[in-house]
């Protein structure tokens, strides 16, 4: 499965669509804005179909033909957050497909889900956001992370190592921050690339008046 295609963010569910149809019954759904679509064949989940690619194929070919370019990331019915997360990172959408027992697609994950499945783990830390960022990994060290944060008045509440290898260690961090800019800049003096971060987290009372936003939660 093609997993490195980058997907459009999409705020609403993402409409489902056979894999026996043909591409022009794709584009009709890429007139009407929606950019990626869920592919089911029977009832089961078999991938995100991009809509930024369809121009290369003619109307009557067959989405069937066109499944190693589908986005094979969801979540099982038994999700946990770090779960969410870590397809989330992935996958910039608002709306993850959620698949059962023996691939069945059972439905769409959103924000608010994630909100209200996990309200009373004790793991939501409120005003706080999620930033990840990446390091060569020779050179990666854990205090470094959290003294650039220190000095820049930011407070860690929670950290994940997303990913690593002999080349890059990627690391997720729960944290409360008064500027962000700035502990973007210190990071980056540090030769720290920014992964992922939200242009709401640039503005603290952006932030707070929506504080139900699904990517401040990060457990530990």
């Amino acid at each position: 499965m093609h997993t490195l295609m980058k997907l459009e963010n999409q705020k609403y569910p993402l409409p489902t669509l056979s894999i026996d149809s043909r591409v022009k019954d794709l584009k009709v759904l890429n007139r009407e804005g929606t950019r990626n679509v869920i592919i089911l064949d029977d009832k089961k989940y078999a991938g995100i179909m991009p809509g930024d690619i369809l121009n290369r194929f003619d109307d009557d070919d067959s989405v069937h033909d066109l499944k190693n370019y589908f986005i094979d990331l969801f979540l099982f019915e038994d999700y946990t957050l770090f779960d969410w997360l870590k397809v989330k990172e992935r996958l910039d959408l608002d709306f993850i497909p959620l698949v059962g027992k023996d691939g069945i697609f059972e439905g769409q994950v959103s924000s608010q889900d994630i909100l209200d499945r996990f309200r009373n783990t004790g793991l939501i830390v409120d005003l706080s956001s999620i930033l990840v960022i990446r390091k060569a990994t020779e050179d990666f060290s854990y205090s470094e992370v959290f003294q650039i944060a220190e000095a820049n008045g930011a407070k860690i509440f929670a950290s994940y190592i997303q990913d690593s290898s002999k080349d890059y260690t990627v690391i997720a961090l729960n944290i409360y921050h008064t500027g962000l800019n700035e502990l973007l800049q210190s990071f980056r003096r540090y030769e720290y690339d920014i992964i992922s971060f939200h242009d709401e987290d640039l503005h603290h009372e952006t932030l707070k008046a929506n504080s139900d936003y699904f990517s401040k939660y990060l457990t530990v």
